[in-house]
């Protein structure tokens, strides 16, 4: 269980950029390190980077000017961090992370972001709601 005891909320909105990927990312750090330290904001900047990734990629490859936010909840002793997106629902289920143990040839191009992200945040919900994609992660602390 997390302190509940709020420092920061902070909404950042970001139009379907892959530029637009790094400053959001260190954004998210920044307010991240003084709640959970170095180390596991090291890993929110790659959580944030990999789903925000996805919506642009995936959810609007065309539309560049579609915006989506990234809400940022720095507690006591975690960060909350919510990716929001009024796009196409995406699958909700969270992958196994495939399987390296192969030829460095028949590695798959993909499939290891969400499962990486999902393996190295405390927290990691995905739901749709209101034609919202929501994804939930949040960082303790170690």
């Amino acid at each position: 269980m997390i302190n509940e005891t709020r420092v920061n909320e902070t909404r950042l909105t970001a139009h379907c950029r892959l530029e637009q990927l790094a400053a959001i990312a260190t954004a998210a750090r920044r307010m991240a390190e003084p709640a959970v330290g170095p180390e596991a904001a090291a890993l929110v900047d790659l959580a944030i980077t990999e789903i925000c990734s996805n919506v642009v990629r995936h959810g609007h490859p065309r539309d560049p000017d579609h915006t989506y936010d990234v809400v940022v909840k720095t507690l006591t002793d975690a960060v909350e961090i919510e990716v929001r997106d009024a796009g196409p629902a995406f699958a909700m289920d969270v992958p196994e992370m495939p399987s390296v143990d192969v030829e460095f040839m028949d590695l798959p191009e993909g499939g290891f972001g969400v499962a990486l992200v999902a393996n190295t945040m405390d927290e990691f919900q995905r739901w749709r709601e209101d034609g919202v994609n929501v994804t939930r992660m949040v960082k303790r602390r170690p």
